[in-house]
Order: structure tokens, then sequence, then C-alpha cells
């Protein structure tokens, strides 16, 4: 049951089939309707050119989807994956194939994209991080807080601990909004 007001990281991954049989839906319905969330969220900016910064967990999924949303509104959006590599797996992966079905495209995270944009789209590290941030994401998360542009975060800022709310070394320093 769902009787809980504050949960543990781990206790709300336990929780999201349980949340989707209550729902009456999917995982993918879950993680639809969470990138669906970060669209509205977005629309509070009236940016240009969102960057999204993707790294390979559920975040991703949800910020595919996310992505989809906004190039379906008519604006611009760059995704750019951490490690573009890296092959996603379950309900991201379908996100992901959303993506690519729809013209998307996967560029590497650069300096140059990062300027061109006017905001940014957290979604390197969710929940399930509980160590100290690695190097692949420091240079980017140095970036991003040394650019002072607006950064709207998924779950949590990239780099802080679910649990706690503790940086875990360092981390993204999201928008208020």
């Amino acid at each position: 049951m769902l009787n809980n007001l504050i949960f543990t990281a781990k206790e709300v991954k336990g929780n999201e089939a349980l949340a989707a049989k209550n729902s009456d839906c999917e995982l993918f319905t879950l993680m639809q309707r969470a990138g669906e969330a970060v669209f509205n969220a977005w629309k509070n900016f009236n940016a240009k050119h969102t960057l999204v910064v993707v790294g390979h967990g559920n975040n991703a999924g949800d910020v595919y989807i996310t992505a989809s949303l906004i190039k379906q509104a008519g604006e611009r959006v760059t995704l750019c994956a951490v490690n573009p590599e890296k092959a996603l797996t379950g309900d991201a992966a379908k996100a992901f194939k959303l993506w690519r079905d729809e013209g998307g495209e996967v560029n590497a995270y650069t300096s140059e994209l990062l300027n061109r944009s006017d905001l940014i789209i957290d979604a390197m590290l969710g929940t399930g991080v509980t160590s100290s941030v690695r190097n692949n994401f420091i240079k980017i998360i140095n970036e991003i807080n040394a650019s002072n542009k607006p950064v709207l975060s998924i779950d949590v800022p990239s780099g802080i601990s679910a649990d706690t709310g503790q940086p875990l070394g360092i981390a993204i320093q999201a928008s208020k909004q």
C-alpha cells in the first residue's frame, strides 16, 4: 500500500508497479505522464532553444517523452546523451525509439550546444544515484552550473541524493519554478 507520505528512492522504485496497477495502466504510461508533467513545467520558462542532457536510467525515458512534446510544440530542442553509445533498456528504450521515430537526434554533449541554448533540462542522474558523481558527469555539471542558464531537473537535480537531499560530491543547481 502507498500509505506513507515520505518514501526512500528504493521504496519509490519498488512501488512503481503498484502505482501503475492502482492507476490501471502500464509502467510506460506512468513514464509518459512524467514526461508530460516535465513538458508542462517547461512551458513556464518560455524557452526558444532547450538543451536536454540525458543519462541512461528511467529519467532518460521521461525526458525523451518531454523532448518529443517540445519538438511537437514547434520549439527547438537539442538532446545530448552523456554516454550516447550506451543502450537503454525497458521503457526508457521504448521512449528513445519514439524520439528517434519522430526524427529526433541524439548528440554527444558539447559546450557549444550548451552555449546555444536558453534552458537546460537535466535528466542525467535521478533517484537511483547513491555514490559520488563520476567524472564524465562532473565536467557537464560544472559547465551547466557556470552557464547561469535556467535548469529544469527531472525528479531531483543530478548529483543530489534522493534520500538525504545532500550533494554526492557535486550537483546541478536547478532553477526555482
